[in-house]
């Protein structure tokens, strides 16, 4: 794979030789765990969460994970879930593309081949499922709409990835639904030895992600132990007047990175501020208090006396 060409890399870049290691690890574990998996091996750590800045491909490295699974596992069924059906919908439309490149063609002919029925009708290249001709089902589902359980031709999910399940506007509530839908509903379709790839940064305090990495929900800990990857360790930041305006330039720190460097850095806190930077691509989400004080009634917060 080549990442396509841009305004700022115009002849594209060669996917393999663009890796920074935490990109590296979540390969090599998806590749091990299909090894094992093929050698009928029992996978103990079947769960990885990539917790890496914004702008560190996160969701590439999730749809090429896809793309690789379904190569290397023939007949397989990967559900990618997102928060809202926007989110999913872009998700398809990429691993479509994926499916429609050059090499996978070359190589992988049938993954690129809509699966029909005996009298020729199309099977399945719809809006949230594509189903191959090689056996392998693509299923794109949203937790605010809910899934009631999959399961296409007896076929169970053999990889699940969670791909952007949070918003950053997101409520206590909404939160606390997709948690349920995740927990309920998705999780328990997996099968012995399905794989979890969990792309996101933490978002906020009250996202899904968040209360699972943080252990306030106790699930998903067959996982391997990961850190949330900074786009900078070591960041000093100082506040200056340039040309008359107030800026934060950073000083100091060391990407984790070569393609997101500080130069990249800048630029981001530029656009969008020191404090949105430092929750989207350093995860310090607990920074900012501003809504720690809940407008409305939370039963878990609030306390009521006997005669309200």
């Amino acid at each position: 794979f080549d990442i396509p060409p841009s305004e700022e890399h115009p002849e594209g870049i060669p996917f393999v030789s663009r890796l920074a290691a935490h990109h590296r690890e979540a390969i090599e574990w998806h590749w091990n765990a299909l090894i094992m998996k093929r050698a009928g091996l029992d996978i103990t750590r079947y769960i990885y969460f990539a917790i890496w800045s914004r702008g560190h491909m996160k969701s590439t490295i999730a749809r090429y994970i896809a793309i690789c699974d379904a190569a290397l596992s023939g007949k397989g069924y990967c559900l990618y879930v997102s928060g809202t059906k926007g989110k999913v919908r872009g998700h398809a439309i990429s691993i479509e593309t994926l499916l429609g490149g050059a090499k996978v063609r070359e190589y992988y002919p049938k993954l690129s081949t809509v699966m029909r029925g005996q009298e020729g009708q199309s099977k399945g290249w719809q809006a949230n499922f594509i189903y191959t001709e090689a056996g392998y089902v693509f299923h794109f589902v949203s937790l605010d709409e809910g899934i009631a359980g999959a399961n296409i031709d007896s076929v169970r999910p053999t990889l699940i990835i969670p791909d952007d399940v949070d918003d950053r506007d997101d409520s206590v509530v909404i939160s606390q639904n997709r948690m349920r839908v995740l927990t309920r509903a998705v999780l328990p379709t997996r099968q012995h030895n399905t794989l979890v790839l969990w792309a996101q940064n933490l978002i906020s305090r009250h996202s899904v992600l968040y209360h699972v990495y943080t252990g306030k929900e106790v699930v998903l800990t067959a996982r391997v132990v990961t850190k949330p990857i900074p786009a900078v360790v070591g960041l000093t930041v100082e506040r200056r007047v340039v040309d008359g305006i107030i800026k934060d330039i950073v000083t100091a720190g060391t990407p984790t990175w070569e393609w997101y460097g500080l130069k990249r850095v800048q630029e981001e806190i530029d656009t969008i501020g020191l404090s949105a930077f430092l929750a989207e691509c350093q995860h310090e989400v607990d920074q900012d208090l501003a809504d720690a004080i809940l407008p409305e009634f939370n039963e878990e917060v609030h306390l009521i006396t006997w005669e309200e």
